[in-house]
């Protein structure tokens, strides 16, 4: 019987509590319920979430009331209730519903503004000028070439193999040692792997001693333990107490030691120092500061 009146206890607790709250607010509504309420106009309702009101779907505030809103020929309300769209067939004028003038070899858009229409696929747009309405005029697609679906430029591109020039597909000449290569302009080929561009096509490319091809096959690098210096391969000479780099055409002085022009010098560590992080330099311990080549203590402020 103790066990459940410790259990009981909390739950008292928390009841007690929310009997407070409750009773605070029932004590506040009547304060609520005194404040005075908005002068809605016919066809109003006030906001939810803000002060002020608005009219009810189909109406429209005009100054401090609501009026039916008046829909031009072809229109109906849109979604919201407070404004109105136009009919498909039909743009938005200044008040009203303007009738879409659909030329030949086009389609109607489910669109308030514009033109209300795109050419088919084939034809492209013709503004017009004058008296002359917009039009949609037949794409002229030369031999070796295809429709694109851009709505700009020609509207066409040359086959794999043809080179744009002027308004007609001129089939590429590839010389030996070149693979052709899709591209709206340029020329169209391009060597292949461990040759090189020349006036004359694609010659093979002279790789030095200790060298080979890099990854994009245009160019050549040095072996592991070789540098590039002009046009050939050196090897890289590794004084004692060092190592080759990570990336293999340089290197590096071991732990303790400092690079000092070609050799790798001990590092003499001075009073109250310790190597840094990389192992090639020293730092001063905490409450010290480096001064020249020594470590001096710390000035207290």
């Amino acid at each position: 019987m103790k066990m459940i009146r410790n259990i009981q206890t909390p739950l008292r607790r928390f009841l007690l509590g929310l009997c407070l709250v409750v009773g605070s607010c029932l004590t506040a509504g009547p304060a609520l319920a005194d404040e005075a309420p908005l002068d809605l106009p016919e066809h109003a309702y006030q906001r939810a979430y803000s002060s002020g009101w608005s009219c009810v779907r189909g109406y429209e505030r005009v100054q401090n009331r609501c009026e039916v809103m008046a829909l031009p020929a072809h229109a109906y309300l849109n979604s919201s209730g407070s404004g109105w769209d136009c009919e498909r067939g039909y743009v938005k004028g200044r008040d009203q519903c303007d009738p879409v003038q659909l030329p030949d070899n086009a389609y109607l858009l489910d669109s308030q503004y514009g033109l209300g229409w795109l050419c088919q696929r084939g034809y492209r747009l013709s503004s017009g000028y004058g008296d002359r309405q917009p039009s949609c005029d037949r794409i002229e697609v030369p031999q070796n070439a295809f429709l694109t679906e851009a709505r700009y430029g020609n509207g066409w591109e040359c086959e794999p193999g043809y080179l744009l020039k002027d308004d007609r597909c001129e089939a590429i000449v590839v010389p030996a040692n070149a693979i052709a290569e899709h591209s709206r302009s340029g020329k169209g080929w391009r060597c292949m792997r461990g040759f090189n561009e020349t006036r004359e096509g694609c010659e093979p490319m002279s790789l030095p001693e200790f060298a080979y091809l890099n990854h994009s096959g245009s160019g050549w690098q040095c072996q592991r333990g070789y540098r590039k210096t002009q046009s050939r391969c050196e090897a890289v000479r590794i004084p004692e107490h060092a190592f080759l780099s990570a990336a293999g055409d340089d290197w590096r002085c071991l732990r303790g030691y400092g690079k000092s022009q070609n050799r790798c010098a001990f590092i003499e560590l001075p009073q109250h120092a310790h190597l840094d992080a990389g192992g090639n330099g020293w730092e001063c311990d905490e409450p010290y500061i480096k001064s020249g080549r020594v470590c001096r203590l710390r000035p207290q402020p």
